[in-house]
């Protein structure tokens, strides 16, 4: 379009305007200050609005998250300490047991007279390949005999242990009674002859069927040290 030069009376006003804009005293802005612009600083505070918004929702789901893995691995701990605490107590029951099985056997060592006879196992046990050990207490002429065995492995119902007594080098096992340790591995019988205790050459002990005859023995399992 072409240029068109105002009129002086225009050019007057426009200065004028101009000259009270620059001094901050024009009627019109200070009629309308409800409607003036925003300063560029407000105005970019206000650009930052939906960053800070979206930093905060991404701080609050962190802190959200972070509290749940929190949660998380508390309960996991708590579960642990449970299964710590209930074999604890399964072990406190074990030992006392053991020990209540070691108060007896105390007991019959403090008897007069009483001998001890150490066994050893005649093959490894299958379960952790080590021999298996016992302390056989028993007192001459006396028909109890008290057995103490580690690593001799439990036996199912259908098999049971059997002790057989070996007066000297000539003679033939001698039938001493059967049974089946506990948990402590302890057991307890009696003998079904005096001679049993009486200062045997060796003591044997057999794998046999609770049905077996009792005039032979079974597999050998652990037999006592010269």
């Amino acid at each position: 379009m072409p240029i068109l030069e105002p009129s002086e009376q225009l050019k007057e006003k426009i200065i004028s305007a101009a000259s009270q804009s620059i001094a901050g005293t024009s009627p019109e802005s200070s009629r309308s200050n409800a409607f003036a612009l925003p300063s560029p600083r407000h105005r970019s505070w206000k650009r930052w609005i939906p960053a800070i918004s979206t930093s905060i929702a991404a701080v609050a789901v962190t802190a959200f998250g972070l509290n749940q893995v929190q949660l998380s691995r508390q309960s996991q701990q708590t579960v642990d300490l449970q299964k710590q605490l209930e074999a604890t107590n399964i072990e406190l029951k074990r030992l006392r047991g053991e020990l209540k099985a070691n108060q007896t056997t105390i007991a019959r060592l403090s008897q007069p007279d009483i001998q001890v006879y150490s066994l050893v196992g005649a093959t490894p046990n299958p379960k952790n390949s080590r021999l298996a050990t016992a302390r056989l207490l028993a007192k001459p002429g006396d028909v109890t005999v008290t057995l103490v065995a580690q690593d001799l492995p439990k036996l199912p119902n259908n098999q049971i242990y059997r002790l057989w007594s070996v007066a000297n080098s000539s003679a033939d096992p001698m039938y001493c009674g059967q049974f089946r340790q506990d948990d402590s591995g302890t057991a307890q019988w009696v003998a079904p002859n005096v001679a049993c205790t009486k200062n045997p050459l060796q003591l044997l002990i057999t794998l046999d069927a609770p049905t077996d005859p009792i005039t032979s023995a079974g597999p050998l399992v652990m037999r006592s040290l010269s």
